[in-house]
């Protein structure tokens, strides 16, 4: 049995710490196995490189638009890039860790993921095309009148598929936000972000497949 069908945990990036031997029951799937005395995240929401925020226009113009967290991008079964974190930086994530205790920096229990380079080079692309197709599509939705409920969370879950050399031939809605604009925003992310050139050998199936299940995540 391939162990990307044993996959249960959220695959997610964190500050390391010194390897551990065994993981412990809660851990996230990482790039190293590592125990850390109490899990947290960063306040701030970030793309986790050199434990720095960078932020882009949040649409300041317009009043509804800056209520929404579109950083706020949570992903089951992936993560996004590792960044280094420098003495005195504050590590933010993007990834959505639901009851992980807001602190100084992400610290989260992991184990070792064989397949964390890849998540990491899919995060990596679809984070160039993500939040800007999201930012269109709530511009487009604020302009006819519609509006966001306020303290919800949004979440689309899809299958991609792809074949063995990383091109997408499938991607399905599994779990519908509720939304069609953000459903379509997080396929579109997909579609833009590929293809995935040389998925591991471990996660192609005997069909010749690939498959990789993905959660969009919109905070209000």
């Amino acid at each position: 049995q391939k162990e990307i069908e044993k996959l249960k945990s959220q695959v997610a990036e964190t500050s390391l710490v010194e390897k551990a031997e065994k993981a412990k029951d809660d851990a996230f799937l990482g790039l190293q196995t590592q125990v850390v005395d109490q899990q947290t995240r960063a306040q701030n929401t970030a793309a986790f490189r050199d434990g720095k925020h960078k932020g882009g226009d949040r649409g300041r113009s317009n009043k509804a638009q800056e209520k929404v967290e579109i950083g706020t991008l949570g992903v089951k079964m992936n993560y996004k890039p590792m960044g280094g974190v420098g003495p005195g930086e504050i590590a933010a994530t993007n990834d959505y860790l639901k009851d992980v205790k807001p602190g100084a920096q992400t610290m989260l229990n992991t184990k070792e993921f064989a397949y964390f380079s890849f998540y990491q080079r899919v995060r990596r692309q679809l984070e160039q095309y993500w939040e800007p197709g999201l930012r269109e599509r709530l511009r487009s939705m604020f302009a006819k009148g519609r509006q966001l409920a306020a303290d919800r969370e949004h979440a689309t879950r899809i299958l991609v598929v792809m074949d063995h050399e990383g091109t997408i031939t499938k991607i399905q809605v599994e779990g519908t936000s509720g939304l069609l604009d953000l459903d379509q925003a997080a396929v579109d992310a997909f579609n833009r972000a590929g293809p995935f050139p040389n998925p591991p050998k471990g996660m192609i199936e005997s069909d010749g497949t690939v498959k990789v299940e993905w959660e969009f995540v919109l905070k209000t």
